[in-house]
């Protein structure tokens, strides 16, 4: 198991596949670099469920997604076998910890000794991998501050064998969060001398990672996504998920005192923003939650901006409101922007990009990255 870094774009291989399987559709990423941009061979999606797989048995989840990724590579005519994805979820735990320093081969032999206090479970039952921040000296001893990842090896097992049975060859196992700081550092839209909140609102899971000057440094995933609104929606106004969906994206929130306003016209519209606003407050208070934590951890640090991206950000006006709610500036991000030949992609018109962005941030790993 690696951690995912900003890759320099010289070294990053043409030839791997980077595959997101989310709770609703798997997203398909085949990149490589064309001067300053990227163009992509592969750009693709396959829903599974309007509303989530995690209803079904996990035997026929597996079945599912195998025969959907196998729909894809015929579809797609994809000849490459190495494939970069990822995971996340309560299976999955990210800390920042300060270790005693040590050679990284060191800290390779004695990581789970290391990292034991730190894990919620049994070390025997998860894979560990880490990346070294960078040395420091606190109390006139040695450290180095350490990102520690831990992940249940069922999870991990589960993936590997969902893509194996597809005839592919995973060779890189990343993080959603991590991939997301990927894709923004890939795509040039992240201040290397800043510290900014990015933000993947997908269907089931929202990713957040605060980065300092190009480091994580805050990870963690909310469970307040977009099926969250649609189904407060469909239990609000006694309709079913789908129309619920299509009222969510129709009508989306009002944010102005003249949006709101005008709304008062439309009964539909009034009441379909006042449920969504709801939730979308939920979701802005987990993440002024890491926000708080992040600075109380760093107090002399200014947070400039919220990076919005996934495909719930197609919530009209969302974007709008987390950086109201959170007195930040806030900025959808489309991956789109750094593709070469987006306008000749289908998957990229229509405003529907929003959702690729774990999915291009895998796509920019290579096979054999550490880092």
């Amino acid at each position: 198991m690696v951690l995912a870094v900003p890759i320099p774009k010289f070294l990053v291989s043409k030839d791997t596949l980077g595959i997101d399987i989310g709770s609703q559709s798997i997203k398909i990423t085949q990149l490589k670099i064309s001067g300053k941009k990227w163009v992509a061979a592969t750009w693709t999606e396959e829903v599974l469920s309007l509303e989530s797989i995690s209803e079904l048995s996990p035997p026929e989840r597996k079945s599912l997604i195998i025969d959907k990724l196998k729909e894809i590579i015929l579809r797609e005519r994809i000849t490459t076998k190495k494939v970069c994805a990822s995971i996340s979820g309560s299976s999955v735990i990210v800390r920042y910890v300060k270790f005693p320093k040590l050679a990284p081969e060191q800290l390779a032999k004695t990581i789970e000794y290391e990292a034991e206090p730190y894990i919620p479970f049994a070390i025997a039952d998860v894979h560990l991998g880490f990346h070294i921040v960078k040395d420091i000296e606190e109390d006139g001893q040695k450290k180095m501050e350490t990102i520690l990842v831990a992940v249940k090896k069922d999870l991990i097992q589960e993936r590997i064998e969902i893509l194996q049975q597809a005839n592919l060859n995973p060779t890189i196992i990343d993080i959603d969060a991590f991939a997301l700081g990927n894709a923004l550092e890939a795509a040039e839209v992240l201040p290397m001398t800043e510290t900014v909140v990015a933000v993947n609102v997908g269907a089931t899971v929202t990713n957040l990672v605060v980065i300092e000057n190009g480091v994580s440094k805050v990870v963690r995933d909310i469970f307040v996504a977009g099926n969250n609104f649609t189904k407060a929606v469909q239990r609000n106004l006694g309709v079913d998920f789908a129309t619920a969906e299509q009222m969510k994206r129709q009508y989306g929130i009002q944010v102005t005192p003249e949006e709101k306003e005008e709304a008062k016209a439309d009964k539909d519209k009034t009441q379909v923003s006042a449920i969504l606003s709801t939730v979308a407050k939920e979701l802005t208070s987990e993440i002024q939650r890491s926000i708080d934590y992040f600075l109380a951890q760093s107090p002399e640090t200014a947070i400039t901006k919220v990076i919005l991206t996934g495909g719930s950000v197609a919530l009209p006006n969302l974007t709008q409101y987390v950086g109201q709610e959170l007195n930040l500036n806030a900025e959808a991000f489309k991956p789109s922007i750094a593709i070469e030949n987006a306008q000749s992609m289908v998957a990229l018109q229509n405003d529907v990009d929003y959702k690729y962005a774990v999915a291009f941030g895998l796509g920019v790993r290579k096979e054999g990255d550490s880092r």
